[in-house]
């Protein structure tokens, strides 16, 4: 740039000096935006490269026309531009916008060439940055480089695409807001990774904090693991999946959807515990040979229907064939890690241990009375060698009523 006006300059290869005659050449852009002089320049540049080109080659007629010529008139190759100008000094000194006193402040370390450069476009827009800078310089991890987009896909749908010190205190309180209405982190999406890109764009243009990554906050999410409960929709698909893929683990999972019990009390199950008949179908969860219960409130009995009922009927079979089919730790571990990738893929945050909270809900909307769901899901108050049991019969009359298709 010289003056106010940009001007575009490129060497000329040495093959061609004579030919051309200048060792260099400079055209001027016509225009002090950057933005404008950019995109003139890249137009400018093909012409000369077509040039060039031609010139470079040895067979080339035009070449041998212009040894005779000696030099060519390179205003030929120049493209004709018009005036585009901005009176930079009268916008931003003389108009509603002028230069604050901090920036006039800082030109004490910076020319008031340099400031007038930044005005101009010089700082990009947020998703410019982002792809020209921030995506090539930053070491991603693996797989971080998606999350990073989504979240910066997520600000810009909140606070627009602008160039980056544009944004204050009015998109931070936005965007926190936002993020504190978001109950759980979903598709990597993260305020940390928000605030890493501007620090790191501030510190690359050289720019001061501004309002917005001051005021910016780092939201941590809670896990909501152990609070989540399965939808209808989801439970109709586990319980599909269950009976299209027959297997030990399938019929695991689907005794534990309407009992409430847990991974390890079914897995520890003998065929005696297990019985199945045409009119009453329970499992018992009690002190066996394959494991001790320590907690006398855990044991009980529960009644298998739905879904339970039919993977009762096919873990008894099992378990008859085999008694000892989950006697090893590292099988146990392993159909637990097959059970949960089954969840998975039917939930977003859904484990083995979320089917007895979901029980209890279910149990709680049909209105089943408290000691009844208590007793069903191993918490009851009181021990039942004490205290009057609630039979089978009601405990199975209420779970009857957990249809969900």
């Amino acid at each position: 740039m010289h003056g106010n006006i940009f001007w575009y300059q490129r060497a000329v290869p040495k093959k061609v000096h004579k030919l051309i005659g200048v060792k260099s050449i400079k055209v001027s852009l016509k225009t002090n935006k950057i933005n404008i002089a950019i995109q003139r320049s890249k137009l400018q540049a093909l012409e000369h490269k077509k040039m060039f080109g031609a010139l470079s080659k040895i067979d080339n007629p035009v070449l041998k026309f212009l040894n005779k010529k000696k030099t060519i008139n390179l205003k030929n190759y120049e493209i004709k531009f018009m005036d585009d100008f901005d009176d930079l000094v009268s916008n931003h000194f003389f108009s509603n916008q002028s230069m604050p006193l901090n920036e006039i402040k800082k030109t004490k370390k910076k020319s008031i060439e340099n400031y007038l450069f930044n005005v101009q476009n010089s700082i990009p827009i947020l998703s410019d940055y982002f792809r020209n800078f921030f995506a090539r310089e930053y070491n991603f991890k693996v797989s971080e480089f998606k999350n990073y987009k989504r979240s910066l896909d997520f600000f810009i749908s909140v606070c627009g695409d602008k160039p980056i010190n544009s944004y204050d205190f009015v998109d931070a309180r936005q965007l926190n807001e936002k993020f504190n209405s978001i109950e759980k982190n979903f598709d990597g999406i993260s305020s940390s990774k928000i605030k890493n890109i501007f620090t790191r764009g501030f510190r690359k243009f050289n720019l001061e904090n501004n309002e917005f990554i001051v005021n910016l906050k780092i939201v941590k999410y809670k896990n909501n693991a152990n609070e989540y409960i399965f939808s209808t929709d989801e439970l109709k698909n586990i319980e599909g999946f269950c009976k299209k893929s027959v297997s030990f683990e399938s019929s695991i999972l689907a005794v534990i959807v309407n009992t409430g019990c847990s991974f390890r009390e079914i897995i520890g199950l003998t065929s005696n515990d297990i019985y199945i008949d045409r009119y009453q179908s329970f499992i018992t969860i009690r002190s066996n040979g394959l494991r001790q219960i320590k907690n006398l409130y855990k044991i009980r009995t529960v009644p298998l229907v739905g879904l339970s009922l039919w993977g009762g009927e096919y873990l008894y079979s099992e378990l008859k064939k085999n008694p000892n089919h989950y006697l090893d730790k590292k099988k146990i571990i392993k159909a637990e890690n097959a059970i949960n990738k089954i969840i998975r893929n039917f939930s977003e945050l859904g484990s083995i241990r979320n089917f007895r909270k979901s029980l209890i809900s279910r149990l709680v909307y049909i209105n089943c009375p408290e000691e009844v769901i208590l007793d069903i899901v191993g918490k009851s108050k009181k021990h039942n060698l004490y205290n009057s049991q609630i039979s089978i019969d009601i405990k199975r009359s209420w779970l009857e009523q957990l249809k969900f298709i």
